[in-house]
């Protein structure tokens, strides 16, 4: 029977283990526990276990070190890759496994992502254009997946910052044999996503989320939101939340998005948004924020830091056993209902019942 898994490649931010230094959550003696965020939906025939009953592979997110762990987990070449945003930390073995398969099969292969991700990531990867055939994710449009029939991908704006353009959260629907519609989201980076209120009806039911938790306290400087909004040892919203909203533009969010060249999707999109004029509490600016809104049943915790929870709150850096203990502890004070997690490397969760 096919069965539907997330794996988790890998979950570090941009600099996991600064060189000389070490960290608390991840291991410097394992290559894998210090590559950067990145997750393959994979079907199998049967559990999770072994290599020979894969159906099909997709990658979300290729930066470094995950063709180290492709190569010692099964070493094949996924179907195809989706960016959420041209981030180095992000992108950076795109071109291993875009090489590899264009040597071996002399064909394009098939990257998903915004236009405006796709051509920044191109300014570090310019000798990629001719080997890749690009398919673009427009904001708020289902788009499906030519190499596997029954997915579907929606890409929706996050503000990752003024100079990261076309940062996308993407957002899988994905058939099984019981014709059931199966849907997770992948955050990728950002401060804050750009959603309409029909938006936010379409996430509310999705399985699973794998969400960035770079800090677990407000720290906007760094273009992250955080686990909660709250300083610690406060139920009160932090300052920095709400200096950020009081002066919050909107075109400001915006303005990475906007296409050099008009298009009416995507400025459609973002009229809307604009139109309908959201209130300043609209915007989720915490992991707990959107999941208190969207109701998610699943909380993946990637990405994590903790280097500015030191750094402006004195608080330490948690590993991972803390890490997942403090989350589920704050999730029960503030009524957050979702199940939380803090995948290790090789981690499979099962998507479909």
């Amino acid at each position: 029977m096919e069965n539907i898994f997330i794996r988790t490649n890998g979950r570090g931010n941009a600099w996991p283990v600064l060189l000389g230094k070490g960290h608390p959550f991840y291991s410097k003696n394992k290559f894998e526990d210090i590559a950067n965020s990145s997750f393959s939906i994979i079907s199998k025939n049967g559990n999770e276990q072994g290599e020979d009953n894969i159906n099909w592979e997709v990658l979300i997110d290729a930066g470094h070190g995950i063709v180290q762990y492709l190569i010692k987990e099964n070493n094949r070449i996924p179907e195809a890759i989706f960016l959420t945003h041209p981030h180095i930390d992000h992108t950076i073995s795109i071109d291993w496994i875009i090489q590899s398969f264009y040597r071996s099969e002399s064909k394009k292969f098939p990257v998903y992502a915004t236009k405006l991700c796709w051509e920044s990531t191109l300014q570090s990867f310019s000798h990629l254009k001719s080997m890749v055939e690009f398919h673009e994710l427009k904001p708020g449009v289902s788009t499906s997946v030519a190499e596997i029939k029954q997915m579907s991908v929606t890409a929706f704006p996050v503000y990752h910052g003024d100079q990261v353009l076309g940062s996308a959260m993407l957002v899988f629907e994905v058939e099984d044999v019981n014709k059931e519609i199966n849907k997770a989201i992948f955050s990728g980076d950002l401060l804050c996503p750009i959603l309409r209120k029909q938006d936010i009806e379409y996430l509310a039911d999705a399985k699973v989320i794998y969400v960035d938790s770079n800090n677990r306290f407000p720290s906007i400087s760094t273009n992250h939101w955080s686990i909660v909004s709250n300083n610690p040892n406060s139920k009160n919203i932090s300052n920095k939340i709400v200096e950020y909203k009081q002066n919050l533009s909107l075109t400001r969010i915006v303005s990475p998005q906007i296409k050099r060249e008009f298009d009416t999707i995507t400025n459609e999109f973002f009229d809307l948004f604009l139109k309908e004029k959201f209130h300043e509490n609209d915007i989720c600016m915490s992991v707990f924020d959107f999941l208190e809104k969207m109701r998610i049943e699943n909380a993946m915790l990637i990405h994590y830091s903790g280097n500015e929870d030191r750094k402006n709150y004195n608080e330490n850096i948690l590993n991972e056993n803390d890490l997942l203990k403090w989350a589920i502890n704050e999730a029960k004070q503030n009524k957050i209902n979702s199940n939380f997690y803090v995948p290790f490397i090789g981690h499979f969760f099962k998507l479909n019942n």
